[in-house]
């Protein structure tokens, strides 16, 4: 885990480019940061937002597990934002590989490009998410090997 204070928003968007293409930038303050704002623009991500601030005591508590000592209070805070928004992204996700194990494709496409399509407004539901992609798979298939297409 890498954190720093003072990031340019170019250093930001860099680091996180080559590691990552992010869903969802998380904040531990309500409401989010502008810079939070400005790189989830970037990637066309989601943002979460607490309801509230955490207080010290609750991001103690969210990251107690990790190991992380007191004094590392600025990843202590990003780790918090981040533990907190997977947890309210875990019910989606759990619900997008049950229906990937029951459609027989979990072992073909991965629930985060599921979940991309879903964030990204380009499909209205888990559904038409894996169905845009097993038509995306049957395409490029069928340009890699010249076989037809089943009609939709």
């Amino acid at each position: 885990m890498r954190s720093e204070r003072g990031f340019s928003l170019e250093r930001i968007l860099e680091f996180l480019s080559s590691e990552c293409t992010p869903l969802v930038i998380a904040s531990d303050v309500f409401p989010a940061p502008r810079l939070v704002e400005k790189v989830a623009a970037a990637f066309s991500a989601k943002v979460y937002a607490p309801q509230e601030n955490f207080s010290k005591r609750t991001k103690s508590r969210i990251v107690r597990s990790f190991g992380l000592s007191e004094r590392e209070r600025h990843k202590k805070d990003a780790l918090a934002a981040a533990v907190t928004a997977y947890g309210c992204s875990l019910p989606v996700i759990n619900r997008i590989k049950k229906k990937l194990l029951n459609e027989g494709v979990y072992d073909i496409f991965d629930a985060g490009d599921v979940m991309k399509k879903i964030l990204s407004g380009e499909s209205g539901n888990i559904h038409s998410a894996i169905s845009s992609l097993k038509t995306e798979s049957c395409r490029i298939e069928a340009a890699n090997n010249l076989i037809q297409c089943p009609a939709r």
